[in-house]
């Protein structure tokens, strides 16, 4: 924008920027992902802990394994109860009791518990050892959700089956009622557990293994309240006495506990040797595993810790800790994700937080942070990924801050790199992938936006070139006024030859790339050039008074360097002086009397005077 002043020479340009607009870096950096599932997202709370998932408590009891007879074994599919009861319709019905039967089966069909157990009742009257008559009536108890009734109830019936078909049915529909008490006793407990009322949780499993004292479910928790009140010794006795008790179908469960207590029991010393770790001290994360070394042997977790610190170290460095007997385990990808998402837990939580409070530049310093650590974690990788994607479109959508393309251009290119190490974790491989295509797509766009920019900063630098040159000149014409025909024959010149470089800028040029500056300074230089014709006259006029003073000057210089010593030397003089007379008389008649060249031509005039005086 011109700033216009009434004053010859006074306008000036502002450079224009190259800078794009907000909206148009939006408008084109935003490819089509159409088809992609673009989620950033991921629950960190669903990762196995590197020593193993946490405790169950509420759902043990969907893992429990029902107990077979003898060497009859079955599942708990509560589906194949509906099939099962369809075949003993087809089953030959003792004639007593075949009225009631079938009469229950109808209305068992049409979910009416309460009148089928009637009739039921009715058939186990003419009939009390049917063993059909008190499967059904248990499974109606069971539709009624009284699950300890038809445990009750199955007990009778197990006791009078006859086929191995119907004792199948039994011990399904047993094991469901189990399954359905052990679920709403692990509601109560799970509340108990959650508010740290331990001993009150202690005394409900106990009051619930005294009606049911095989309960596997109820031995299980059992184990875990006590381990939770700090009774290590006594969980890991009543794990012990447990697995005598349930058989083989449940014993990993009770293992897996013990297993469970054993790391927890050192878990102060896998600690101490994951602090040494971060501070890349392998050697002493080493030491600080002795402790545990023959409780933990064979642990996956604790090889996991030594494979891991030997790809940190030689593998020679081991002989002095370790018996050269001893073999490394291999670390599997899968295991080593695990060990190094335990080894930055620190990042991993603290990013994660960052990022559900929007706070992506955060999170990304974070998990920098963590690669400084070890750069091979891909849930890592994925997250910062996310965080670095996520920070691009919160960019792209502030107003009060331009989006730095360099920046964002480098920034999606490392959001790549991860995205591609990331898609080797299947939990988010398919994730990683997608949101790597759209990142790709993004990078993309914004080269073609930063070509764009690139092609207007060297039409603005043209552009901007011009200013210069013209608000230079417009400097040195206000501070060094223009006062000889020469000045300003060299004003005009460089006008001329500004106009002529505006002009040829303007042609095939949009209001975008400067058109519109462009005319203003077309403009302006006309107005200028008409300025410089103003005073041309003016010029002339002062160069002519100019010419007097210094041809004045010129004189008496020349007369003190060459004194009047014969009659040649004063015929010059004379002739000097009257060519300086002649010159001032013409001046003066381009000037009226008494201005400011009249009274400097009067002073001229008084010293050619002088001069003649002393001449003659």
């Amino acid at each position: 924008m011109a700033e216009t002043n009434n004053s010859p020479f006074r306008e000036r340009f502002t450079e224009i920027g190259a800078v794009l607009k907000k909206e148009e870096v939006n408008r084109t950096a935003l490819p089509s992902t159409e088809g992609l599932k673009l989620d950033t997202k991921f629950d960190i709370s669903q990762l196995e802990g590197f020593t193993g998932p946490p405790i169950d408590v509420k759902g043990v009891a969907d893992k429990v394994k029902p107990v077979g007879v003898g060497d009859l074994r079955i599942d708990a599919d509560l589906g194949k109860l509906d099939e099962g009861i369809q075949k003993i319709q087809k089953q030959q019905i003792n004639e007593k009791i075949r009225k009631w039967i079938e009469e229950a089966q109808k209305l068992i069909a049409k979910r009416q518990f309460r009148p089928a157990i009637k009739a039921l009742d009715e058939a186990l009257t003419a009939d009390s050892t049917s063993a059909l008559a008190l499967f059904l009536k248990a499974h109606c108890l069971y539709g009624l959700g009284d699950y300890n009734a038809a445990l009750t109830v199955l007990d009778g019936a197990q006791q009078y089956a006859r086929d191995s078909e119907m004792l199948v049915l039994i011990l399904i529909l047993q094991a469901g009622c189990v399954r359905a008490i052990t679920a709403a006793f692990e509601a109560k407990l799970n509340a108990l557990m959650e508010k740290k009322r331990f001993a009150e949780a202690l005394a409900l499993v106990e009051s619930e293994l005294r009606r049911q004292p095989s309960n596997v479910a109820f031995l299980y928790h059992r184990c875990v309240v006590l381990f939770a009140m700090g009774k290590l010794h006594e969980a890991k006795q009543a794990a012990h006495a447990a697995m005598q008790r349930v058989g083989p179908e449940n014993a990993d469960l009770f293992q897996g506990l013990l297993s469970h207590f054993t790391l927890e029991e050192h878990q102060r010393y896998l600690e101490a040797a994951r602090q040494a770790l971060r501070r890349g001290d392998p050697a002493g994360a080493l030491q600080k595993l002795q402790p545990c070394r023959a409780e933990l042997a064979g642990y996956e977790q604790y090889e996991a810790i030594r494979s891991y610190i030997e790809e940190k170290n030689p593998r020679g460095f081991f002989n002095t800790l370790f018996s050269s007997r001893e073999k490394i385990l291999s670390l599997t990808e899968p295991l080593r994700e695990k060990l190094l998402l335990w080894l930055l837990a620190e990042e991993l939580n603290t990013g994660a937080l960052a990022m559900n409070e929007a706070k992506f530049d955060q999170a990304a310093a974070v998990f920098v942070a963590a690669a400084k650590i070890d750069n091979r974690c891909r849930m890592i990788c994925f997250l910062h990924g996310a965080s670095i994607f996520n920070g691009f479109q919160q960019a792209l959508q502030r107003q009060d801050k331009p989006l730095d393309l360099d920046r964002a251009i480098a920034s999606l290119e490392t959001a790549a790199d991860l995205f591609a190490r990331a898609a080797a974790d299947p939990i988010v491989a398919q994730q990683s992938k997608n949101l790597r295509q759209a990142v790709l797509a993004y990078q993309a766009q914004l080269r073609e936006v930063a070509r764009e920019r690139a092609r207007r900063e060297q039409e603005a630098k043209s552009v901007n070139d011009l200013i210069k040159d013209f608000n230079a000149l417009m400097d040195n014409l206000q501070n060094n006024p223009i006062g000889s025909v020469s000045a300003l024959e060299n004003a005009e010149g460089k006008f001329r030859d500004l106009r002529q470089r505006c002009d040829k800028l303007r042609k095939n040029r949009t209001k975008e790339q400067g058109r519109e500056v462009l005319d203003q300074i077309f403009t302006a230089i006309d107005r200028n050039l008409e300025q410089v014709d103003k005073i041309r006259k003016d010029v002339h006029k002062n160069q002519l008074v100019n010419e007097c003073v210094t041809g004045f000057t010129s004189m008496i210089d020349y007369f003190k360097r060459n004194p009047v010593r014969n009659h040649n030397d004063l015929q010059t003089a004379r002739n000097m002086t009257r060519n300086l007379f002649d010159k001032v008389a013409k001046a003066r008649s381009e000037h009226s009397r008494g201005s400011e060249a009249w009274q400097v031509l009067d002073q001229v005039e008084a010293g050619l005077n002088n001069v003649k005086r002393q001449l003659n």
